[in-house]
């Protein structure tokens, strides 16, 4: 019976007014087609939808979108006792509990929760008469005419884990598998996703219908094939996002050819990437159709190829390259775009690779990165692929090499043994485009003091000029500039960070603990207080005024991580366990942050 069914009607009512509300209405059935409010007539009678799908349009704006179970139809007429100011049809059969105005009207003067609930109800309708939409909506156009949902359903269930709320696709690509209905056919394969396949309605529906469903979700996605861009162009311009999702076979016959009729419009996805984090592919695909690329993924894994796609094979392999790939294309879509600047701080920065590590044991992954001098060494690593391990090897290396010392002319140190102990982890050719995260190295030209981001060109000549420490490394002549180490005028970079895109900024600075703590027990007091050598006394003075500046810099991250690392020397680049254990320390200690910004943490 009515009083039974969740409505918004009736919440709050105590079973006893659900009762009275209840004796007033009659339970009715329509066939699709069968006007139940017509524009410009007056509606006597109020309308709960049990179950169907009824349209609203206007002879002036044609459709205005769809009403589904659970919403109320003539409540603006009850309160303003003028007529329709649209038309109702029913789409589909459906099942509605009809009352007379006047009978429902004194009810509500008698029970102020039952007025209540209408004025939220009438609220809701003037706010969706308004055009009112908070959501964001992403354009997915298939140039594949034999495309699966797989992608698309998995991508929409990323972007709802990582959002913390319902998502809907609009599958307007796929006609329904089973018999052909009149309206669009709403299907939950995950609690937290919505699939409305509505390929089979008329395209002059598909607007409304859109309305309608980015008036209950934040998060839309469309699905369409390229091929009907004319019947989707009026979505084109809602779209915050267009992607256009096509095989890196198509790219090798060299067949791209963008749907959108002007450069820039879209951006590609494209699957099946030999290096899904080239720079050459991504140039490729650019010159080929005038678009920037979205993302570079591997090929779309099999369980995924089937008309049946699992929802949550992304989430429920994590690990996966494919699966790596396309949660960064959801945070994107998410607005969760998370950025991570490593700040400088020297032998300290064997910190960097435990919180990056730490980071990740919570579910963050970062989907840039901006450096500081050893924090673009880190970055940079990190960002190749490389081991943790293999990265706290290749800074033990690095130290190693400082004792090659140089003729006083132009600096302390020489860098040669720099070179050999990066490459030893990464090949020289490597380009920062070729990273993924992307990332962005800071550092100052030596005439102006201006800050310089680098985000082209070889990887380690950008970390050799992020790191040149004026006095104890020479400058780095690179794209026409005299580079110097970034600490200078940015030692945490989150102001870089978000410059280059990110939505969410973490910043981690490298201190150095207190004495009596229990970072600086953790050294050996014989090492800790032998007499330094002046070129420590040189680097340590460099470094207490980039730790005052770091501070500032500090304040425009959004969650701030600050690792009190043991007071070794800077120059010592040996790591160890007290280097863990401080990064794991500052991670525990800035978690509720995390979470407060990043829902899926604990999931």
């Amino acid at each position: 019976m009515l009083e039974t069914l969740d409505l918004p009607l009736l919440e709050g009512l105590a079973p006893e007014e659900r009762g009275r509300v209840a004796a007033l209405f009659r339970r009715e059935c329509h066939a699709a087609g069968v006007e139940l409010i017509r524009q410009n007539e007056l509606c006597s009678s109020l309308y709960l939808v049990e179950s169907g799908t009824l349209s609203v349009r206007t002879a002036q704006q044609g459709d205005l979108g769809w009403v589904h179970p659970g919403e109320c139809l003539g409540e603006i007429s009850l309160f303003t006792g003028e007529p329709a100011s649209s038309t109702v049809t029913t789409v589909t059969e459906v099942v509605v509990w009809v009352a007379g105005q006047e009978e429902v009207r004194a009810l509500a003067r008698e029970l102020p929760a039952l007025g209540s609930n209408f004025c939220q109800l009438l609220s809701r309708r003037l706010a969706k008469s308004a055009g009112r939409r908070q959501s964001d909506m992403a354009l997915v156009l298939s140039a594949d005419e034999h495309a699966e949902p797989g992608l698309v359903l998995n991508l929409a269930a990323s972007v709802a884990y990582h959002l913390g709320e319902p998502v809907a696709v609009i599958d307007l690509c796929a006609p329904p598998r089973g018999p052909k209905e009149s309206g669009p056919i709403w299907e939950h394969p995950l609690p937290t996703l919505a699939v409305v396949h509505a390929a089979h309605l008329p395209p002059h529906q598909w607007n409304p219908l859109v309305d309608t469903v980015a008036g209950q979700y934040s998060r839309v996605l469309v699905w369409a094939r390229a091929s009907a861009i004319e019947e989707v162009g009026l979505l084109v311009s809602r779209a915050s996002f267009r992607w256009i999702v096509a095989s890196r076979g198509a790219l090798d016959r060299d067949s791209l050819r963008s749907p959108f009729p002007e450069a820039g419009t879209g951006e590609w996805v494209l699957l099946g990437m030999h290096r899904p984090h080239s720079a050459a592919e991504a140039a490729t695909a650019v010159e080929a159709t005038g678009h920037t690329v979205a993302a570079l993924l591997p090929a779309l894994p099999q369980p995924l190829q089937h008309p049946d796609a699992p929802a949550n094979w992304v989430l429920d392999h994590a690990a996966h390259p494919f699966s790596r790939g396309l949660a960064r294309l959801a945070r994107r879509l998410a607005r969760k775009r998370i950025g991570i600047a490593l700040g400088a701080g020297a032998g300290r920065g064997h910190a960097l690779i435990w919180v990056l590590q730490a980071l990740e044991r919570l579910g963050v992954y970062p989907d840039l990165i901006a450096g500081t001098s050893v924090g673009s060494c880190v970055g940079g690593l990190y960002a190749s692929h490389v081991s943790f391990h293999e990265i706290e090897l290749t800074l033990q290396r690095l130290g190693r090499n400082l004792r090659r010392w140089a003729l006083p002319v132009y600096s302390l140190r020489a860098g040669s043994g720099l070179d050999r102990a990066f490459f030893h982890a990464v090949p020289p050719d490597l380009q920062l485009e070729d990273l993924s995260p992307a990332c962005a190295f800071v550092a100052a030209d030596y005439y102006t003091g201006d800050e310089v981001v680098l985000q082209h060109g070889s990887v380690w000549e950008s970390t050799r000029a992020s790191s040149s420490i004026p006095g104890l490394f020479p400058p780095m002549s690179l794209h026409g500039r005299l580079l110097i180490d970034g600490g200078v005028v940015s030692p945490v970079p989150c102001r870089v960070a978000r410059a280059i895109g990110s939505d969410l900024v973490i910043g981690v600075s490298l201190d150095v603990a207190t004495a009596g703590s229990a970072e600086s027990r953790s050294v050996s007091p014989v090492r800790a207080h032998r007499k330094p050598t002046w070129p420590e006394v040189l680097l340590r003075a460099y470094d207490t005024l980039q730790r005052s500046f770091g501070e500032m810099c500090l304040l425009d991250a959004d969650v701030p991580i600050r690792v009190l690392t043991p007071p070794l020397p800077l120059t010592n680049f040996d790591g160890g366990p007290p280097f863990v254990e401080a990064a794991e320390r500052a991670v525990a200690a800035a978690t509720d942050q995390l979470r407060t910004l990043m829902p899926w943490i604990g999931k």
